[in-house]
């Protein structure tokens, strides 16, 4: 059967009609594909676009991430209408230059320009009033910012790490700079804040190193938040507003070069480390009116010489001058209970100082390492010093510790290796482990009658310790309490029960050159103990109220019957006994060894005895 050839023909035509249906049909899904889709004034999608984009003038709003993470755009005109850019709209999109924003836009969305690593110019529109969190973010080739009158609110994160930008214009009108706005814009060397600023936020200019001018108001600004100038390595100076009354935590913190900072009038707070390794900060004068002081808020100052603190500080936090090792003078006006841990610890060069006589608490390592220190101030309300309080306080040569003292924590004074005697209150509830340890020149102690217990190592490796009483209500030794007191030649014991010990109390000493004084009757129950049995000597007398041990320079002085023995003087040296009132009683020269003094005729009551230019108050 043959064909017709107009059969032929339109059978051709019917395949290229087809042909031309099927192009037609996926040249409009394309463009479909790539159309713009607004919604209500909103553009929420454009897919593919490229080049020099001109938004439609029906848009006010650029959706949530309409353009993220397009490289092919590479110029924007934004319509007169627009008045937000969304969440993330142009995020990543690295091949922007330059923007200019109609007067109608009003706010710029979270991380709207984020990384867009090519932007170099921004002009913004003079309706602006809010930039949001992150908004221009890691934007590295921005070099030069005026922001306008309009905008109210600069987010957190908006500017962070725009590392080349170098000036910075914020208009009056702006209230609020964000937390971190602008840290770690390196080339910002300087920045004026207007006075309708009246907050900046957390690390709002953190590692500015390049920061060497900071203009604030004059009034305006209430509060700097923390870490706000921190590690500005450029800072020299900055004059806060007379407004601000809270300065946050590590505000100016890590500042090698900033040498004034006067504080302002209104100030209540100054927060942790707000001032902490400002190296060269050389005066501070803290306000009448002045609150707080947080931790560590001058932590290795090492320039300070000298600091007032107000009558009006309630609040001190642990370490605030620790490791400011050139100041000399502390003046505390403040009425505290209680000084914090570490307050002025390694602070080598304090001599004086004046505390509130209000103090009942020295806390833990308080005064650590304060070696230019030679006497604790008068304290009449003190009960408790803490674990390590004056460790290492080398300038101490004789301490009497407050009446009121109920307890000294452990190593309390430690390592102060020019101390020679120390005198410990009569109402001691306890005393802490080492509270003496390694005291090198320490030549005598007595233990108060109060204490039960002799704490752990609590003299341990005192060489030069020649004599130790303890008191009549001690029941235990703890271990270590007087290892390698290797000088130790006399061991008075007023309990007439031979203390338990515990392990290894007397380690590296030589017992048996050494002599143990016990009360009248109890020598036997003593040679019956392990340990106490060890000693060269033992021997029994009465004891008295004598109310003070000797020094090591003068004798041990003890009563036997009617008769008073000054053990351990030399020929020639002169003794005189005296009544209250100053009237010599009875004089004379000593012997070598022991000397006594008849006191038979002598009514009961106090008296005075002087020798080797030292008085004891004994009573009789």
């Amino acid at each position: 059967m043959k064909h017709h050839p107009l059969n032929n023909l339109a059978s051709k035509q019917s395949v290229i009609g087809s042909i031309l249906l099927i192009v037609f049909f996926f040249t409009t899904s394309r463009a479909l594909l790539s159309a713009q889709t607004i919604e209500q004034g909103v553009l929420t999608a454009w897919p593919d676009a490229t080049g020099q984009i001109v938004i439609p003038q029906s848009v006010t709003k650029i959706g949530n991430k309409v353009f993220q993470g397009n490289r092919n755009i590479t110029a924007v005109t934004f319509p007169d209408g627009l008045e937000e850019i969304g969440d993330e709209a142009f995020m990543n999109c690295s091949k922007l230059t330059e923007l200019t924003f109609p007067n109608s836009l009003k706010r710029v969305g979270f991380k709207a320009f984020y990384k867009c690593g090519g932007l170099t110019t921004i002009q913004f529109g003079t309706g602006l009033q809010e930039l949001g969190s992150t908004a221009f973010s890691y934007c590295g080739k921005l070099t030069s910012l005026e922001l306008p009158a309009s905008l109210i609110t600069i987010g957190d994160n908006a500017f962070n790490y725009c590392r080349t930008l170098d000036k910075v214009t914020i208009s009056e009108g702006t209230k609020r700079i964000g937390h971190q706005a602008f840290r770690l814009c390196k080339k910002l060397a300087s920045v004026q804040i207007p006075s309708s600023v009246d907050s900046i936020g957390r690390d709002a200019f953190r590692d500015c190193a390049a920061l060497t001018q900071v203009d604030l108001p004059d009034e305006g600004l209430l509060s700097i938040g923390d870490g706000a100038f921190c590690n500005c390595a450029s800072l020299s100076s900055i004059t806060l507003p007379r407004t601000v009354t809270e300065i946050g935590a590590y505000a100016f913190s890590q500042n090698p070069l900033l040498t004034t900072a006067p504080l302002p009038k209104a100030l209540k707070q100054i927060g942790d480390f707000a001032f902490s390794g400002c190296k060269v900060l050389r005066e501070i004068d803290l306000p009448d009116g002045l609150e707080r002081i947080g931790k560590g808020s001058f932590k290795e100052c090492v320039a300070l010489t000298q600091v007032v603190i107000p009558a009006s500080v309630q609040q001190l936090g642990e370490g605030v001058w620790s490791q400011c090792s050139n100041l000399e003078l502390v003046d505390m006006q403040a009425t505290l209970s209680s000084l914090p841990a570490e307050t002025f610890a390694y602070c080598i060069a304090l001599r004086q100082m004046q505390l509130p006589t209000s103090l009942d608490t020295i806390g833990a390592e308080a005064f650590r390492a304060c070696q230019a220190l030679t006497a604790l101030p008068q304290l009449e309300q003190l009960k408790v010093i803490e674990r390590e309080a004056f460790r290492a306080c080398v300038g101490f040569e004789s301490l009497e510790l407050p009446k009121s003292l109920r307890y000294a924590g452990e190593g309390a004074f430690s390592h102060c290796t020019t101390l020679r005697t120390i005198t410990l209150p009569e109402q001691l509830d306890s005393l802490g482990s080492k509270l003496l340890a390694y005291c090198d020149a320490l030549k005598e102690i007595r233990f108060p009658n109060s204490l039960t217990q002799i704490s752990p190592a609590v003299c341990y490796g005192c060489p030069a310790l020649q004599s130790i009483q303890i008191g009549s209500q001690v029941e235990r030794i703890g271990n270590d309490a007087f290892a390698l007191c290797v000088g130790l030649t006399n061991f008075i014991s007023a309990s007439t029960t031979p203390p338990d010990l515990g392990n290894n109390p007397f380690m590296g000493v030589t017992l048996a050159q050494a002599k143990l004084t016990v009360p009248t009757g109890s020598r036997a129950d003593y040679e019956g103990r392990e340990v106490w049995q060890d000693f060269g000597t033992i021997q029994e007398r009465t004891f008295t109220s004598i109310s003070e041990l000797p020094s090591a320079d003068t004798p041990i002085i003890y009563r036997s019957g009617s008769q008073l023995i000054l053990d351990g003087t030399a020929a020639g040296e002169v003794y005189r006994l005296y009544s209250l009132e100053g009237e010599i009683l009875t004089q004379g020269a000593t012997i070598d060894g022991a000397t006594t003094l008849d006191v038979s005729a002598l009514p009961a009551g106090q008296y005075i005895l002087t020798i080797r230019q030292a008085a004891q108050l004994i009573t009789l």
